[in-house]
């Protein structure tokens, strides 16, 4: 019983962690669209 929860304990902390690596990247990702869009704009 206590191996089961481990188990499915892990499988939502890899979930979760998933989740904050791909919300991390996508804004990353819009930083650098960002950045690249302003230093395109004369300053």
């Amino acid at each position: 019983m206590i191996g089961i929860s481990i188990s499915f304990y892990a499988l939502q902390t890899n979930y979760f962690n998933t989740e904050i690596l791909q919300t991390y990247a996508l804004y990353r990702h819009l930083a650098f669209f960002l950045n690249e869009q302003l230093q395109i704009l004369p300053t």
